[in-house]
This record gives structure tokens, C-alpha cells and sequence, in this order.
């Protein structure tokens, strides 16, 4: 199997990991070392047979992958070799070994430009040997001494407004091998333009948000991305916004209270297709279907539309201008009004349609 080798500090396992993802999109095969080496022969002896047979060496120069004698011994071995290398300056400055390389610098923390993977994909052609291209693409670390496949971590875009919130939710998901935050921002029109350059497979959405609102958000992703699943992760847990959120297509709805355990394992879930809800949120849908319908529950939209007019003052005529329908079919609208609202006159109902709230009043 032709793949990348990539040589870096563990300090920097975080870019490494949505490194190898991208190459890994881009159609190129990767193969890295999840282990700290342990100094052994034994665990070197591994690392020069991958470095050996791979295509070429990624190197991410950092000041911490500069005094590492590992990155330097996979280094020295690949230009021994010949092997095309291709340098990432990270951070700091570049290696003087470096100084004629055509470097990529990546100090921003960004991913290396297109044309770098287009070139990749021309001289490092990944070799599917016939099989299926997703099942072929796949990053490879060092276990006990054999090269063994890694799942392609579930990648997350995480969306909320209050920067502490963002950081613990990339400290809780940091922890986890299988699962990679791959951004975050606290706008909800920002948090749609990331879903659609991004791809990520879930988004943790919250509700209220400059910008767009989550519900909002997760309609305008889920046009764009249908297969992105979105959970909703928020402080509210009244019917109103619950009811909201799933209805924008929410694939689950978790309350702020969830540890990180629980929030990982969920994510897990989500994307694989499966739906949860806070035992909270929970509760409260079942409350939901154990009451009795709603007065007004039974209101057709048209209905609805003339009981506003009614609040408003208009009399039968008026309202029959106002819906361009005869006097006649509104004076059939209205009894039907009277008739589900339990009342026995116009006044009557117009008075518990605004008790109870069934319509709108506000211009």
C-alpha cells in the first residue's frame, strides 16, 4: 500500500490529526505513530520499516518535534533514502536541513493549501488495489509492533455563543481518539458557512445565537449537508423550544448538565444514526402526550386566520376583504370557531382565544 509517513511531537497531536484527515479526504493513504517512542530498538525498528516503505515524510517542524531524536532519526533516514519530504512549519522557525525545501507554512494553524494535496494526489497516488476508495483510505499507527488501521475519527463542529462553553466541549472531546473537533465559532450564520466548507459529520448546536438561532442553523445545514446530524445542546427544556429543535431536524437534544462521557458516547450514537434526548427533555414529551389536547388544538390555519381578524375588531364584512372570501363563508368560519372554542358568541371566544393564547396577537 503506497501512503504518507508523518513525523511530528505529540504536543501536536491535534493538527496532526486533522492533517491526516484531510490528506486522508484528498485521496492519499497516511500512516502515523499514535505511541510516544519509547527509546527501545525494538519500538525504532518498527518506525524505520514504516519510514523505509513509505512513499514520502511529512515532517511538522515545531520546536518540540526539533529536539525529539525520533523525528530527527526518521528524518536523517529519509534523505539517507532518498524519500521525497515535505516540511510543515507549525511553529517556530524553519529547520536549517530545510532552508532549500519547498516549505509549507502552516503557522496559523491552518491546513496546507489545495494545490499541496493536488500535488500529493499526483505523486503519491494511493494504491486501492481494486477495492472500494473510502475502504482504502485509512491512517495506519504503530501497536505492538505491527501496523493496525484506525477508524477516521468522527469530525465535530461545535457552535455556541459563550467561549467557555466552546472550550470545555473541545477539552471533553480532545481526550477521545475517535472524534475531532474540526471548528467551532459562537454565530449561527458563521456555524452554516463552516457546515458546508467543513463537512463535518455532527454539529453540537446551541439554541440561542447572534446571527441565527439553532433551530434556524440546523435547517439552513441540513439543506446544504442532509446527511450532517445535528444535536442540539442547550440550557432550555420547556416543550416550546424542545418541539422547536426537533422539528428543524435535530437528530438529538441534550441539556448542558451531560458529562463527557456521556456527550462522547452520544456522538457516537448520533452518527450512527440513532436519536437521544436528556432524560429531562424526555420527561417532558411524555408529559406532553399524557395531557389533553390543547383548546383550539383543533383550529384550521384558516380558522386561525379569522379568529385574529376577530380579536382585531373586524366585523364578518371586514374579514371577508381582508381573506378575499364572501361573508357567508366567513360566518361559516366563525361558527365552527365558536363550536371548537366551546363559546356561545363572538365576544366570548375572542376572550378565551386570548386567555388561553391560540393565536398570535402581536402585529
Amino acid at each position: 500500500m503506497t501512503y504518507l509517513y508523518i513525523s511530528y511531537a505529540s504536543e501536536n497531536w491535534h493538527y496532526v490529526r486533522l492533517l491526516a484527515d484531510a490528506l486522508i479526504e484528498s485521496g492519499c493513504n497516511v500512516w502515523i505513530d499514535k505511541n510516544r517512542w519509547d527509546t527501545s530498538e525494538a519500538h525504532w525498528a518498527v518506525l524505520e520499516r514504516a519510514v523505509s516503505d513509505a512513499a514520502a515524510l511529512i515532517v511538522v517542524m515545531t520546536p518540540d518535534s526539533q529536539r525529539l531524536k525520533r523525528v530527527r532519526r526518521e528524518t536523517d533516514l529519509a534523505i539517507e533514502l532518498g524519500k521525497p519530504i515535505f516540511p510543515m512549519l507549525l511553529q517556530g522557525e524553519v529547520w536549517e536541513r530545510f532552508y532549500a525545501a519547498p516549505v509549507q507554512d502552516v503557522r496559523n494553524g491552518d491546513l496546507p493549501s489545495f494545490m499541496f494535496f493536488d500535488y500529493l494526489k499526483i505523486h503519491v497516488p494511493c494504491n486501492t488495489e481494486g477495492k472500494d476508495v473510502t475502504m482504502a483510505l485509512s491512517v495506519h499507527s504503530v501497536i505492538d509492533g505491527n501496523m493496525q488501521p484506525v477508524a477516521r475519527p468522527i469530525r465535530i463542529l461545535i457552535a455556541d455563543d459563550h467561549d467557555m462553553v466552546r472550550v470545555g466541549l473541545m477539552a471533553f472531546i480532545g481526550v477521545y481518539d475517535d472524534l475531532l473537533v474540526v471548528g467551532d465559532t459562537k454565530n449561527g450564520e458563521i456555524a452554516v458557512q463552516l457546515c458546508q466548507s467543513l463537512k463535518p459529520d455532527v454539529v453540537l448546536l446551541d439554541f440561542m445565537m447572534p446571527g441565527l438561532d439553532g433551530p434556524e442553523a440546523a435547517r439552513q445545514m441540513l439543506k446544504t449537508c442532509p446527511n450532517v446530524k445535528i444535536i442540539l445542546l442547550t440550557n432550555f427544556s420547556d416543550e416550546r423550544h424542545i418541539r422547536e429543535g426537533l422539528r428543524a431536524g435535530a437528530s438529538s437534544y441534550l441539556l448542558k448538565n451531560v458529562t463527557g462521557e456521556e456527550l462522547a458516547n452520544i456522538v457516537r450514537s448520533t452518527h450512527g444514526g440513532q436519536s437521544t434526548l436528556s432524560p429531562e427533555v424526555a420527561r417532558v414529551l411524555i408529559e406532553a402526550t399524557m395531557r389533553p389536547p390543547a383548546l383550539g388544538h383543533d383550529l384550521t390555519q384558516r380558522e386561525l386566520d379569522v379568529l385574529t381578524l376577530m380579536i382585531k375588531g373586524l366585523n364578518n364584512h371586514q374579514i371577508g376583504e381582508k381573506l378575499s372570501l364572501s361573508s357567508s363563508t366567513i360566518k361559516n368560519h366563525v361558527s365552527n370557531i365558536l363550536s371548537k372554542l366551546g363559546t356561545d358568541s363572538r365576544t366570548h371566544a375572542v376572550a378565551v382565544a386570548i386567555e388561553r393564547k391560540i393565536v398570535d396577537t402581536r402585529d
